[in-house]
């Protein structure tokens, strides 16, 4: 191997002083990113009189996986929980699978669960149903503008929509029975 000059040995160090430094730079910000994030709190309890998050009052409604139109507004006096999800999500079946759980368990004359899927096309959404049938209905956003409405800017998102229309939790990521459980007690659900 052909030794190399002083000025050519010196440009290599320098290069690996330079990526060395980057890499460095590269796993702090993603050390300190992650320590942010874990100091985000993911659930934070509100006073039953604090229900409003800031959020538009669920107004909307969407198509259908079956063509027929949907939304809160359908179920004034009901308590509504919404499931923002996508096909291609895993996180989001699990929670799927919590929600399903719960459906069976509560009233379907003080609950309505719905799954809006995000910015996919109906035809994606029909065929995974049709391997995973959802026992409530499936609303197509398509553009995703509902889900940027309301801030699901990660999936699944979970909101739970207090008799009077209102947003009275919201949560991007996993939300568990006994959290799910305790967010529909404070909105008004009997169990």
């Amino acid at each position: 191997m052909p030794e190399l000059d002083a000025h050519t040995r010196e440009n290599a160090l320098g290069l690996v002083r330079w990526i060395l430094l980057v890499l460095g730079a590269a796993a702090l910000l993603a050390i300190a990113m992650t320590l942010v994030a874990r100091s985000i709190p993911v659930d934070s309890p509100l006073p039953p009189e604090e229900v409003d998050l800031g959020f538009p009052p669920a107004d909307f409604r969407l198509t259908t996986l079956d063509g027929g139109v949907l939304g809160p507004p359908d179920f004034a006096g009901k308590v509504v929980v919404i499931d923002f999800w996508a096909t291609w999500c895993g996180p989001c079946r699990v929670q799927a699978e919590v929600l399903h759980e719960l459906h069976e368990r509560y009233d379907p004359g003080q609950v309505q669960f719905l799954a809006i899927d995000v910015a996919e096309d109906a035809e994606t959404v029909r065929s995974f149903v049709a391997d995973s049938p959802f026992p409530y209905p499936v609303l197509l956003d398509a553009d995703g503008s509902v889900a940027s409405r309301y801030q699901a800017h990660g999936l699944p998102t979970l909101m739970v929509i207090d008799k009077e229309g209102r947003v009275a939790y919201h949560r991007i990521g996993i939300t568990d029975a006994d959290k799910l459980a305790q967010e529909l007690a404070r909105a008004g659900v009997e169990s």
